[in-house]
């Protein structure tokens, strides 16, 4: 290689300079515009991206100039260098799947009144609220109960859990709201649900229960809930809805 081609030829610093902002550019704006829940944020540039372009930018600039190519397909190569890490990090930064719910295949053990967990629940909100000084509860919510179990009827199922599928939501632009779930897991786990999807009364639950949902994320905000299945800590129970599509 003369003189005068390796003076045109892109310096080592160029292509760490060149690969480093791309990669600092993509993962500092690419969550916050493609995901701003996510947990990384604008350090994913600042810490990953941006230093690991800069560092692969210098090796790749140094492995090129001894590479037997000519100076347009060494350009061309750092374009596309630059195109690969730009689009590479832009994939990284679309939002996963978020949980929506669980299925589950189960079998009854228990059935009880909500009224039959009420003491234990006061107790339970109570010392929730002891452990936690600094958040104000709403006054006079021990009272709130048997309105909360007369407006909510249902009742509370304890249920040996065999079988286990999550169910997610997609958020990716070309699968946005798709609900589909993923592999079947073994379960041997006893857990309560509230639950009136079959009726009020525990005569109306047979042992052997159909696949059901358990929605994930729902519930009161307040300090203690505001709504039954909050106040007895469980979460709710219903059918599974329509056949969902694998993962």
């Amino acid at each position: 290689m003369n003189d005068r081609n390796l003076k045109r030829l892109p310096s080592v610093g160029f292509w760490g300079l060149s690969l480093g902002a791309i990669g600092f550019c993509a993962g500092f704006f690419g969550p916050i515009l493609l995901n701003p829940g996510a947990n990384q944020g604008p350090l994913l540039g600042i810490l990953i991206t941006g230093p690991s372009g800069l560092i692969g930018g210098l090796i790749l600039g140094t492995v090129c100039r001894f590479l037997p190519i000519s100076n347009a397909q060494r350009g061309r190569l750092l374009l596309g260098a630059n195109a690969l890490l730009l689009l590479g990090i832009l994939y990284f930064c679309l939002p996963p799947p978020e949980t929506h719910g669980y299925l589950i295949k189960a079998t009854l053990i228990r059935c009880q009144s909500p009224k039959e967990l009420g003491a234990e629940s006061i107790r339970y909100w109570e010392d929730r609220i002891a452990g936690a000084p600094w958040a104000k509860a709403r006054d006079g919510w021990q009272a709130e109960l048997p309105g909360l179990i007369a407006r909510e009827p249902g009742v509370v199922l304890t249920v040996l859990t065999k079988r286990e599928a999550q169910v997610v939501r997609h958020r990716k632009p070309w699968n946005r709201g798709r609900i589909a779930t993923q592999d079947w897991q073994s379960r041997d786990e006893e857990r309560r649900y509230f639950a009136n999807f079959d009726g009020t009364a525990c005569q109306d639950y047979p042992t052997a229960l159909p696949t059901l949902f358990v929605p994930y994320g729902q519930g009161s905000s307040t300090w203690p809930p505001d709504d039954l299945a909050g106040m007895l800590h469980l979460a709710r129970i219903e059918r599974a809805p329509q056949p969902l599509k694998p993962h």
